[in-house]
């Protein structure tokens, strides 16, 4: 397996979706309905495609995010955030009209799971001013947009404008659409990104392997060339129509996992702006998630590339 290596020039990353801020309570597990929760801990801090854009940077990917926030503190946070990571926010918009979406995580050490609740605020929906142009000019623009009719378009524009560039959805804001939709949505995008719970929803199939099953047969003849799937103590997959890897696991003392998806989304669209081998950026996405959940909110732990490459030095490397 060849090792991580810094590129000669770092990957050129748009990613478009909610900047959200995060108020994180963590709890012993999870309760019962009716029943009460002691919480042990708090945290505050940016969330959403945020800390996808954040662990970009980390990589030394060149990021841009696209999104909007409220004029109000928590956009403020937010902006000031990203100027520190170094993440471009000459796309940041601030709005009149609407708060910083917020969300409150409820993180529970048993089972080690979180459980989001939205409040919906400032996002970009269809009918926002984009310059689209300058956004598809990127290696590798990150949609994690919760607005079909915006996303609809994006995914639909560049066979007209730009049919080089790549585009890497989430399907996070994909599994609340009817299975017919969102396959239909998923298949416009040339990558896909989401959890094993995500790919089963959006299939509309009992289980994991019968949703990769269902994915490949729809991917034939589609834009969609690939999907990657981080898949917790069973490691990660990523299949095209007509071949799949698996990579294992890397042993990891999980503090929090709220940031894991978004770490490894992020890692997967470093490692295709680079056109790296599957295995390779499977585990460079293991690497980056398990790193990440080592922090409360995730974002303090996100590595480097360097860091990332250190951790898989002494990992399982062999696809299974």
């Amino acid at each position: 397996m060849a090792p991580i290596a810094q590129p000669h020039h770092p990957p050129r990353v748009a990613a478009v979706g909610l900047a959200r801020w995060d108020d994180l309570l963590f709890v012993d597990q999870l309760p019962a309905p009716g029943s009460l929760a002691i919480v042990r801990k708090t945290a505050s801090l940016p969330g959403g495609t945020v800390t996808s854009a954040v662990a970009l940077k980390r990589l030394g990917a060149e990021v841009e995010l696209v999104a909007l926030v409220g004029d109000d503190a928590e956009g403020q946070r937010i902006r000031s955030a990203l100027a520190r990571e170094g993440v471009s926010t000459r796309w940041l918009t601030t709005v009149s009209d609407a708060p910083t979406s917020r969300a409150t995580v409820i993180v529970s050490a048993n089972p080690p799971e979180r459980t989001i609740y939205c409040r919906q605020g400032a996002r970009l929906s269809r009918g926002n001013r984009l310059d689209v142009d300058a956004i598809f000019a990127h290696d590798v623009v990150l949609l994690d947009l919760d607005d079909v009719p915006l996303r609809r378009f994006l995914v639909d524009l560049p066979a007209h404008t730009r049919p080089t560039v790549c585009l890497l959805g989430t399907l996070t804001h994909l599994v609340s659409l009817p299975p017919r939709d969102a396959i239909e949505l998923a298949l416009g995008h040339d990558v896909l990104v989401g959890n094993e719970r995500e790919v089963m929803a959006v299939t509309g199939q009992p289980s994991f392997d019968a949703a990769v099953q269902t994915m490949q047969q729809a991917m034939t003849g589609a834009n969609l060339r690939a999907c990657a799937v981080p898949r917790d103590v069973r490691g990660a997959t990523a299949f095209t129509p007509r071949e799949r890897w698996d990579v294992p696991a890397i042993p990891m003392d999980m503090v929090d996992p709220t940031s894991v998806d978004a770490a490894f989304a992020a890692a997967i669209a470093y490692a295709v702006a680079l056109r790296w081998d599957w295995p390779i950026a499977l585990r460079l996405a293991n690497a980056v998630a398990a790193l990440a959940a080592r922090a409360i909110g995730g974002q303090p732990a996100l590595p480097t590339l360097a860091a990332a490459a250190a951790l898989l030095d002494t990992a399982p490397s062999c696809p299974t």
